[in-house]
């Protein structure tokens, strides 16, 4: 719900009210796995999955600009493999990872066409490696 002279300009009405449901479930794994092949070496992978919930826009449709109502859950899976050695009675220790990110959905921060609000949307999707 929202009002003010701003809702006024960009939507022709006084006050604002968007009323959506936004429903989620699922799980959230985590797998992982290590070896110490020697007391001074450590070797691991891991697997895991996340999310962040969806919502609703804080603002509606303006007279120049569709705003979607409601953005969706992205979701990501993180690939991670690594070492990890000690030195010198365990007074040095070096780290090595290697891990890759797939990203769906990712929601972003955007300007409405008419370049008069914020809104989040999903865009696409995208890989850190």
């Amino acid at each position: 719900m929202g009002s003010g002279a701003v809702i006024l300009v960009a939507t022709g009405a006084p006050e604002y009210s968007n009323i959506e449901r936004i429903s989620e479930s699922g799980i959230n794994p985590k797998a992982s796995i290590t070896w110490t092949p020697l007391e001074e070496l450590m070797v691991y992978a891991s697997v895991s999955k996340g999310f962040r919930m969806g919502g609703i826009q804080t603002i509606t449709d303006t007279p120049t600009a569709d705003v979607p109502p409601v953005f969706k859950s992205d979701t990501l899976w993180n690939y991670e493999i690594g070492a990890r050695m000690s030195w010198l009675d365990d007074t040095l220790v070096t780290d090595i990872t290697a891990y890759q990110i797939d990203w769906d959905e990712p929601q972003m921060v955007q300007r409405t066409p008419d370049n008069l609000f914020n809104i989040i949307n999903n865009v696409g999707s995208a890989k850190v490696e």
